[in-house]
């Protein structure tokens, strides 16, 4: 098992569960005491089913209800502390990820974690730029636009 900023030990502390069937997240009590959810993709109903049935395995549990109170280690791609859980592990060592479930159960191409972090920041570092030019075109044409009113007669 990694250890450090990537994994942090807790306990499944409650499953939601819409009554549209769509979706399922599960709010993790970590050890440091903070609170996280895990899950929350859009899913049809036999996904749902699927994703609460690949936990149970995973976890050792026979029912999506028994999951509540479970030991387990979460998992997180990037140190970040607000970083989303990528996965839980069991004390066993075996792991549920959202990027393996979500490869083995939903048709398309499944991105990386790694990929979409590049991407989004990507994304910032170019509307940074962008906003550097603005920010720098301001500047130059600030004294001109500016009217002194306390000296203006």
């Amino acid at each position: 098992m990694v250890k450090g900023k990537h994994v942090a030990p807790g306990v499944i502390a409650e499953i939601i569960h819409p009554s549209d069937e769509t979706a399922v997240c599960l709010t993790i009590k970590l050890d440091s005491g903070e609170i996280r959810g895990f899950g929350g993709d859009c899913l049809t109903k036999e996904g749902v089913t699927a994703f609460l049935q690949g936990l149970c395995e995973t976890l050792e549990v026979a029912t999506p209800q028994k999951l509540v109170g479970t030991y387990c280690y979460a998992l997180k791609s990037f140190s970040d502390w607000d970083d989303k859980i990528e996965g839980l592990e069991s004390p066993s060592g075996d792991r549920f990820t959202l990027t393996g479930f979500m490869s083995r159960n939903l048709p398309g191409r499944v991105e990386s974690p790694l990929t979409k972090r590049k991407e989004l920041l990507s994304r910032e570092l170019e509307a940074v730029r962008r906003r550097s030019m603005e920010i720098e075109a301001k500047l130059a044409t600030l004294a001109a636009d500016y009217i002194d009113w306390s000296r203006t007669v």
